[in-house]
C-alpha cells in the first residue's frame, strides 16, 4: 500500500552512496535519480553556543519506500527551487503494516 499521491507533493533528487565493494571510493555516488511523490519537512533553527548563534538546517523526507534508499547516500531536496540544497542520509525510520501503507522516512544533515 502506498501514501495517497495527494499527501506527497514533492520530488527530491537521489544519489546513491557506491561502496568499495564496488571498487568505488567512499565518496562516489551514482547518477542522480528523480524521485516524485515525496513530503518533504525542512526545518531551520537558532543554535546558541560559546554567545554565538548559528542557524541549523534539517530536513525529513517521507517516501513510499521505492527506491530504497540509504544512510549515507545523498539526498537534494526543494530541487530547482531557491531552497534547493544537497544533504546526506543520517537515518531511516522504515514503517509497515498490512492495513497502512509503506512510509521510509530519511532523516537529513
Amino acid at each position: 500500500m502506498k501514501i495517497p499521491r495527494r499527501l506527497v507533493p514533492h520530488t527530491i533528487v537521489w544519489e546513491q552512496k557506491l561502496t568499495d565493494d564496488q571498487g568505488w571510493g567512499d565518496d562516489e555516488y551514482a547518477p542522480p535519480v528523480e524521485v516524485p511523490w515525496v513530503l518533504t519537512v525542512d526545518a531551520t533553527e537558532e543554535e546558541q553556543a560559546a554567545g554565538a548563534t548559528e542557524l541549523v538546517s534539517s530536513a525529513r523526507v517521507h517516501t513510499n519506500g521505492d527506491p530504497i534508499i540509504s544512510v549515507g547516500d545523498r539526498v537534494t531536496i526543494w530541487p530547482g527551487q531557491p531552497r534547493e540544497r544537497t544533504e546526506t542520509v543520517e537515518k531511516v525510520d522504515h514503517y509497515e503494516h498490512p492495513r497502512s501503507p509503506t512510509v521510509d522516512v530519511l532523516h537529513l544533515s
